[in-house]
């Protein structure tokens, strides 16, 4: 399946087989994952926020971190590579860098992906 989000311009493809492939699993089993990975985003992203509003730049980049890791093994690419970014810029403690609308065109990536 392929997702077009209107506001970030980021196209996503959700292919299955795919990431069965490269996980060596059963196709069957994907839509567990993908089901996990929303539900497990919503702590990710609750303690991001919360982490993006004290400014804790170390504690940005390891949320960042963890979402990338879950989406990059889903092969969710557009995912992974804005979770990359903060990640950097967390690390860094780079002050210039927008998290906050980086957070936003994130949660909104994972909000268009349907729930299996």
């Amino acid at each position: 399946m392929t997702l077009h989000h209107k506001e970030t311009g980021y196209i996503m493809t959700v292919n299955y087989s795919e990431i069965a492939e490269a996980l060596k699993i059963p196709e069957k089993h994907i839509p567990l994952l993908i089901g996990s990975f929303i539900n497990e985003s919503v702590t990710i992203f609750e303690q991001l926020s919360e982490a993006i509003a004290s400014q804790d730049y170390e504690k940005i980049g390891l949320h960042a971190h963890s979402l990338k890791g879950s989406a990059a093994n889903l092969r969710l690419t557009p995912i992974s590579d804005l979770a990359l970014t903060m990640e950097q810029a967390g690390k860094a403690a780079d002050t210039s860098y927008d998290y906050e609308g980086n957070y936003s065109e994130l949660k909104a990536l994972v909000d268009s992906i349907p729930q299996p």
